[in-house]
């Protein structure tokens, strides 16, 4: 698939990190530290990208989905097998994904919460690191921003009990039908250093990526 073959060639130029190393504060590095965040998984996609980490050797961060974990057919049962990889790292982005429904979702903090907590218990999640569906929020200590104001109520609540909301600075845009279309690799990376060298990121010296484990 020419979503993960973009990435080829250029995943080793980068230093690479996993969130978890870097909570709760983004401290400041000798080298600029890409964190390559996915969401929605797993998927159909999946067994290509656990390959291509295989065969790079990187760390990721995996936003997973608990409806689409639980699901009993080969998406399910490779999760399943590969959930405590030691280059993959299984954080929280809610069981139902706010079933696609995020201004109705999002109306109700509480079941966010409830949302969120269901699947760490589904997922025995060992973190508390979580990224919400359909907002880029964040929720690290003093560092509190978002996007659209209708998840910050629920941003607040996922911080009260303990979550650690994470959101990106960059999102990796795959799809032909999106603006823009596809971004290549080396497109990618200039955009990243662009915006490392502009001190454009949350945290300088730090720049976290969102992709998507695609259908």
């Amino acid at each position: 698939m020419a979503y993960f073959m973009i990435f080829r060639g250029v995943i080793r130029t980068w230093v690479v990190g996993m969130i978890a190393l870097s909570c709760p504060l983004f401290l400041p590095a000798q080298s600029p530290t890409f964190y390559l965040t996915v969401d929605d998984g797993p998927s159909a996609g999946s067994r290509e990208l656990y390959a291509l980490v295989d065969s790079e050797g990187v760390k990721i961060n995996l936003f997973i989905v608990g409806r689409n974990a639980v699901r009993a057919d080969s998406i399910g049962y490779l999760f399943g097998r590969r959930h405590k990889d030691s280059l993959m790292l299984v954080c929280n982005h809610s069981y139902s994904h706010a079933g696609g429904h995020y201004k109705q979702y999002y109306r109700d903090p509480s079941s966010v919460v409830k949302d969120f907590d269901l699947n760490r218990d589904t997922l025995q999640l060992q973190n508390d690191i979580a990224r919400m569906p359909g907002r880029n929020y964040w929720r690290l200590g003093k560092t509190r921003c978002g996007d659209i104001p209708s998840g910050a109520e629920a941003a607040d609540s996922l911080a009260a009990h303990g979550y650690r909301v994470f959101g990106w600075d960059l999102e990796w845009k795959c799809d032909s039908l999106s603006e823009g279309g596809i971004t290549t690799g080396r497109e990618m990376l200039a955009r990243a250093e662009k915006m490392l060298r502009n001190r454009q990121t949350l945290f300088a010296g730090h720049i976290v990526i969102l992709l998507h484990d695609p259908e």
